[in-house]
């Protein structure tokens, strides 16, 4: 059976998940982001929509996530488009699902993406800039992630 992983876009107005292997996405959800069941129910909302594609074999979790992070303990922390002051998600999932769980800032994770499989292929200097709900960017300067 082929290892499977699960991608999660937290953002302020949308929740992503999906599942791909090492060649292809398989399965993809979008919802929109809950806030009615508070800052616990955002993770909830993702542990309920990775559970939802139905997967066997799941080797890990990454998660780009709307920012300020606090990689330490895993969350998002005062962010100005939910209004939680602390947004618990590594460690629900981890528990949840009982595999690696990474969290990186959502501009972050995409400008990785873009040069393992997008238009930055093979580049060591990219700029990836987003305008959604907010305005976000990430760069990789010399092959190192900004």
């Amino acid at each position: 059976m082929n290892q499977l992983y699960v991608s999660v876009d937290l953002g302020a107005s949308n929740v992503r998940v999906a599942c791909s292997d090492e060649t292809r996405v398989k399965k993809k959800l979008t919802e929109t982001t809950d806030r009615s069941s508070g800052a616990d129910g955002i993770a909830e909302q993702i542990i309920r929509m990775i559970k939802a594609l139905n997967i066997e074999g799941l080797a890990s979790i990454g998660v780009g996530s709307i920012g300020p992070l606090s990689l330490s303990t895993g969350c998002v922390v005062d962010t100005p488009n939910l209004p939680f002051k602390r947004i618990p998600v590594v460690e629900p999932l981890s528990e949840a699902f009982h595999v690696p769980v990474r969290l990186l800032n959502d501009c972050s994770a995409a400008v990785l993406g873009e040069q393992a499989y997008g238009a930055g292929r093979g580049l060591g200097n990219i700029v990836y800039v987003t305008l959604s709900t907010g305005l976000g960017g990430g760069a990789m300067v010399d092959g190192h992630l900004l």
